[in-house]
């Protein structure tokens, strides 16, 4: 006889165990003491942890999103950061 398992129920335990990794995750990214900061192609934060907030100085519970990080670059450092970036995507 074979052992079959509805598909419903194997669908329904990947996504439990994939919303326990994401949660995991999630938690490591924002309790992480370094500062995390994920960038869109063009250079736009998309995700920031609060240790990135508070290298920055922005207050807790604010965020970076949607600012460019080169906003966050010191003057004189900006066209190499720009270069940097455009070097990791290639």
């Amino acid at each position: 006889m074979i052992n079959h398992i509805d598909p419903q129920i194997q669908l329904k335990e990947k996504l439990e165990n994939l919303i326990r990794k994401e949660a995991g995750l999630s938690g490591i990214f924002e309790n992480s003491p370094s500062a995390i900061v994920t960038l869109a192609p063009d250079g736009t934060i998309t995700q920031n942890n609060s240790t990135a907030l508070k290298l920055h100085g922005f207050p807790q519970g604010d965020t970076m999103v949607g600012k460019s990080a080169f906003e966050l670059v010191a003057e004189g450092f900006k066209n190499k950061a720009r270069l940097n970036l455009k070097m990791a995507l290639e």
